[in-house]
């Protein structure tokens, strides 16, 4: 194929597919705009897909200078702009492709109280923060920014002007109609009226979209004193997926740290999710009777792609998982300290497709089954990882015990393995 475009003259497109290939390699992407006009061109979007991942602030004045006339005279009032070339070399604001809440809210803030510092109140700097934030907004629109990946996540300090921002992004987002990646970054705020407002809009998001094809509910740390997330926005969102356009578009949902304590909406939500392909669960906590229940109730496979545990499942509540959802299983990992024998026998009994397999501080104890269900999915694994840090440090026990599975793996090592780590 690659050939074909050659001779027949696609160099454009096919320079355009091996950059692409540096997507999140920005060094690599700097390099590029510097060989020719045409590399530019393919690079500079890409460059300007996430821009507020960039430690400078200096990409907000470059979107600022696409301003007309009259909103550039409301930013004068506190700002004026050095701006020798009114026209930028590329259209910047239509190359928006993933929006961070969190490090947008923060880009504006930062910036907002370095051109007022010493001149003006806080009182300005928060006027000309929701000034920035609306204008930002506004050329995002007029220049067609067509958002694919969607962040919710909140931040620690929960100012006025903060939860104000952060409902200016969700109202946006209401007006992106083709968001396809969607974050949802949970915590829980002491203002209950911006839980309100927040949950509110999280609402208006879901029924807004058109296009939702993977979503991350992620637990966010506030800090060591606060609950793990907040249960009421979890189990409002997961609600909202059978009301929402997305029962025929969502094929992908990743737990990452969630609580799925008091969570009893699990069951009807995944029951109107037509093209759900994959599950994935990631470090979460009460994986419990109640949630596994819920599962097991499920009229409609539940393809769980991934299971990756922290906190140890009773041997029957995880029998019971793995007999609705082993045959859909690819990739697991857990701290083999927490298990015994039989709970990594039924893994062997039910899990057949496993690809990537992780152990954390292995032991003695679990020498023999953890060998024979790497010999049970020897056909299939592609990754494997074993962890023999029982302590901060290696023992010479730790040392003893690696060279006696490694001496052990190497009488049967799986024929597709692509990656073996130890550590």
């Amino acid at each position: 194929m690659t050939c074909s475009k050659l001779f027949s003259g696609d160099l454009p497109e096919l320079t355009d597919e091996i950059i692409q290939h540096f997507r999140d390699d920005h060094n690599t992407l700097y390099s590029c705009t510097l060989v020719n006009r045409l590399w530019c061109r393919l690079a500079i979007p890409l460059l300007w897909e996430d821009p507020f991942l960039k430690k400078s602030l200096l990409f907000i004045e470059i979107y600022l200078r696409r301003l007309n006339d009259d909103d550039n005279d409301k930013l004068k009032e506190y700002w004026n702009i050095d701006n020798p070339y009114s026209n930028t070399l590329f259209n910047y604001p239509s190359f928006i492709k993933r929006l961070n809440t969190k490090k947008f809210i923060s880009s504006i803030e930062k910036l907002s109280h370095q051109l007022i510092k010493g001149e003006f109140s806080i009182m300005d700097s928060n006027k000309l923060a929701r000034l920035i934030c609306d204008l930002l907004f506004k050329l995002f629109v007029e220049n067609e920014a067509n958002l694919h990946t969607f962040e919710f996540e909140m931040i620690n300090d929960y100012s006025f002007i903060t939860v104000e921002l952060l409902l200016k992004s969700l109202k946006f987002i209401c007006n992106m109609k083709n968001i396809e990646l969607f974050n949802l970054r949970m915590a829980v705020t002491d203002d209950d009226e911006a839980n309100v407002q927040i949950e509110d809009f999280i609402i208006k998001v879901f029924r807004s979209q058109q296009n939702i094809k993977k979503i991350l509910f992620e637990h966010v740390e506030i800090d060591e004193f606060q609950p793990t997330n907040n249960p009421i926005l979890l189990s409002l969102s997961l609600s909202l997926l059978k009301e929402s356009n997305c029962s025929n578009t969502l094929n992908r949902i990743i737990f990452f740290e969630t609580d799925f304590k008091d969570i009893d909406v699990l069951n009807e939500a995944f029951e109107e999710l037509n093209v759900l392909e994959s599950v994935h669960i990631l470090y979460c906590y009460n994986i419990n009777s109640d949630f596994i229940q819920q599962i097991i109730d499920l009229s409609k496979p539940f393809k769980l792609k991934s299971l990756f545990m922290k906190e140890k499942v009773q041997h029957g509540l995880l029998q019971l998982l793995l007999q609705k959802s082993g045959n859909y299983l690819e990739n697991i990992g857990f701290e083999s300290s927490m298990y015994k024998m039989e709970h990594i026998k039924h893994f062997t009994n039910y899990c057949t497709n496993i690809k990537f397999f992780k152990l954390y501080r292995y032991n003695n104890q679990i020498i023999s089954p953890s060998l024979n269900l790497i010999k049970n999915i020897e056909k299939t694994l592609n990754y494997l990882s074993i962890d023999f840090h029982r302590n901060n440090h290696v023992s010479s026990d730790d040392i003893k015990l690696s060279s006696t599975i490694f001496l052990k793996l190497g009488n049967f090592l799986p024929p597709r393995l692509e990656y073996l780590e130890n550590y």
